[in-house]
């Protein structure tokens, strides 16, 4: 959970950044972040893997400078490191796919979005996501994010998440 906040924080910082260079980011985008009613318990897809044990990892080794595009990608790869899939400055195509097929086979919202993140963000394709001055790890996490929330396709039935719904299909459209 701690990894999807800073992820999260991340995603807003980029959207930010996006919006100085191209007005057409909808509102709705960030009102998917609103941190008093967050997004994570809507969206019902959950990427537990078949053999995944809870653990909470431990991210201090990774910089938390967001002030700079720079200091955002030295965060986001460290993540990435933490998860396996980043090697040689770029997105190691095979973890990710390893990963991304070891999803619980009874949880087909997770399967959905892992097809997704597969057709969509993998080699190479990730990086027509954000700005051209974006770097790799900021394109392929805008790309996995809005393959995951963003097109979440089971939302929790309750007048938040419904709320939640409306405002990620209007982020979708504007981030193309």
């Amino acid at each position: 959970m701690a990894e999807m906040t800073h992820l999260l924080t991340l995603f807003v910082l980029f959207l930010m950044s996006t919006v100085s260079t191209a007005d057409e980011v909808d509102e709705s985008c960030f009102e998917l972040f609103d941190p008093e009613e967050p997004e994570q318990e809507c969206c019902e897809t959950d990427f537990e893997t078949d053999d995944e044990v809870e653990y909470e990892e431990d991210f201090s080794d990774c910089p938390t400078d967001f002030s700079t595009d720079e200091g955002k990608c030295d965060t986001i790869k460290c993540y990435y490191k933490h998860d396996g899939v980043w090697k040689d400055d770029d997105i190691d195509d095979e973890a990710v796919k390893t990963k991304l097929q070891s999803i619980d086979s009874k949880n087909p919202p997770a399967q959905r979005a892992a097809e997704r993140i597969l057709k969509h963000c993998l080699n190479g394709k990730y990086m027509k996501y954000g700005t051209d001055d974006a770097c790799p790890a900021m394109k392929y996490f805008l790309c996995s994010y809005i393959n995951t929330v963003v097109e979440c396709d089971s939302w929790n039935k309750t007048e938040t998440c419904a709320k939640h719904s409306e405002y990620a299909s209007k982020c979708k459209v504007s981030l193309g």
